[in-house]
């Protein structure tokens, strides 16, 4: 695979498991620093499929539902 060049995003992209960098040039090409207020919107992490609460950084409970709702999900 010479000269091939493959991009991968560490922070958003969790469409792969893992990764294994045998041998490369790696190169930072772009870097956001993420900051807390980023996710601070109502309904910036979508909403609740139970109650319908707006979810953010605060209430995620995870898997997608609020912290109220996540004791329903174990």
């Amino acid at each position: 695979m010479t000269g091939t060049v493959k991009v991968y995003d560490f922070e958003d992209d969790n469409s792969f498991e893992t990764e294994i960098i045998i041998r490369g040039k790696l190169e930072e090409t772009e870097f956001y620093d993420r900051q807390e207020n980023d996710f601070e919107l109502p309904g910036e992490l979508g909403y609740c499929p139970d109650c319908g609460c707006p979810l953010n950084i605060e209430n995620d409970g995870g898997n997608g539902v609020c912290i109220k709702c996540v004791p329903d999900h174990y």
